[in-house]
């Protein structure tokens, strides 16, 4: 039986080191699909939204554009478009920023036990030459895969923008983020994420 217990106990440890010690840890609620979720270690916003990513001078700006599961909902996947500006602009309207397409997915641990278990796919949200934790919907962390909980110097602003060029990270009405163990977490419908930051 101690058996039994140790390896639960360590498997639930390891998935918890794999995914990143970030919001798995802990039994979020689902934000509905018009709602933004802000946690004190990660945002999620709703599709065709844009997130804004800031680390020193560097911009990102991610928009998820679908989610599904397959093999029984063992596999879950997010496709997402991604902006870089990296020059220190802040300018999205430039001709220099990087777009690409890419896909999150979170894959069924593999291997025995720790610390031979494993996590296979793209856990995580790559934009120039940074990487966030993601989580299955559309959940982004404020840092990198395999590190924990903590902070490293990313910022994160949800926006209720859809386009590239509707972007101002400048925008008076743009509240940044960075990871607080102390917030409460939140959900504020998208559009009333601005209400009372004037027009």
């Amino acid at each position: 039986m101690k058996n039994i217990i140790t390896i639960l106990m360590l498997s639930m440890i390891a998935t918890v080191s794999v995914r990143g010690g970030f919001a798995s840890m802990y039994d979020y609620p689902e934000p509905k699909n018009n709602e933004v979720f802000i946690g004190h270690s990660c945002i999620e916003i709703p599709l065709n939204r844009i997130l804004l990513i800031r680390k020193d001078s560097h911009y990102c700006a991610l928009k998820f554009i679908r989610v599904w599961t397959e093999k029984g909902e063992k596999e879950k996947y997010a496709a997402y478009e991604v902006y870089f500006q990296g020059d220190g602009s802040g300018d999205f309207s430039k001709e220099n920023i990087t777009k690409n397409e890419e896909k999150a997915s979170e894959l069924p641990l593999k291997g025995p036990f720790r610390p031979f278990i494993y996590q296979p796919g793209n856990s995580y949200i790559k934009c120039g030459p940074f990487k966030l934790v993601w989580e299955y919907k559309k959940r982004v962390c404020f840092g990198p895969p395999d590190k924990g909980q903590g902070e490293f110097g990313f910022e994160l602003a949800p926006t209720p923008w859809t386009e590239i060029s509707q972007v101002n990270v400048f925008d008076l009405r743009v509240r940044w983020y960075r990871y607080d163990e102390n917030r409460e977490r939140v959900f504020i419908p998208i559009d009333r994420l601005w209400e009372d930051k004037g027009k």
